[in-house]
């Protein structure tokens, strides 16, 4: 034992009844606490390292909304204003489940513009896993909707496991016209949230989700103009 850590054990002491306050501790005793201090003191650290890298928060728990770290400033004053909205009818069941509409919408937001932010380029190797019937799917119905890139406003599209994402930012209402009657998408499966509307519907087994920015802005410009006249 280095005469280190026997000053450090001299150094040490602990209240007993019988002698007193300030007995001294054993040299094996006092080696055995200080093992035990020092597997505590690196247990811990280890525990902070993993919940940094999981992005937990100081008392250990998960993010509630990680994805809501993807949006921009405008974005999130968006989800904040309509989660406050959602939030705001009565204690029940109904304003839970709107919340979760609000919630499971701009969620789909963040992820899609995450997606064009970090998709790969056309020279980035990407490992793919092995093919089932949703990934072929899934494929197949990105691989034939590449034809509304750079039309309508369609700035990305996004394909994960069973789901398939087009982003656009509209400037015009015939152009976001045009793309729900060509994606197909009912007018009762869009939603208005915040600076985006998102459709969504399914299509041979796949997600397929339409995220238009601008889009209540423009809506809300032509409301006003047909009141004005």
């Amino acid at each position: 034992m280095s005469e280190e850590r026997l000053a450090a054990i001299r150094r040490m002491r602990f209240t007993e009844p019988t002698f007193g306050p300030y007995t001294t501790i054993p040299a094996a005793l006092g080696d055995l606490i200080l093992r035990i201090r020092e597997q505590h003191h690196a247990t811990q650290e280890l525990l902070a390292e993993v919940n940094r890298l999981q992005g937990r928060t100081a008392d250990g728990y998960l993010p509630a909304l990680p994805w809501a770290r993807q949006l921009d400033a405008d974005d999130l004053e968006g989800l904040l204003a309509d989660l406050a909205d959602a939030a705001s009818g009565g204690d029940d069941l109904t304003t839970l489940a709107e919340v979760e509409r609000v919630i499971a919408t701009w969620r789909a937001i963040a992820e899609a513009d995450q997606a064009m932010r970090t998709a790969p380029g056309p020279g980035d190797a990407c490992e793919q896993p092995p093919m089932d019937e949703t990934r072929r799917r899934t494929d197949a119905l990105a691989d034939d909707l590449r034809r509304l890139l750079n039309t309508h406003g369609v700035h990305g599209l996004d394909r994960q496991y069973g789901v398939v994402s087009v982003a656009a930012i509209i400037k015009d209402l015939a152009d976001w016209d045009a793309l729900v009657r060509e994606l197909q998408i009912p007018a009762s499966e869009i939603k208005s949230v915040g600076y985006a509307c998102v459709g969504v519907v399914e299509r041979d087994g796949v997600e397929l989700r339409l995220v238009g920015h601008g889009v209540p802005a423009l809506l809300n410009a032509k409301l006003a103009g047909v009141e004005q006249s």
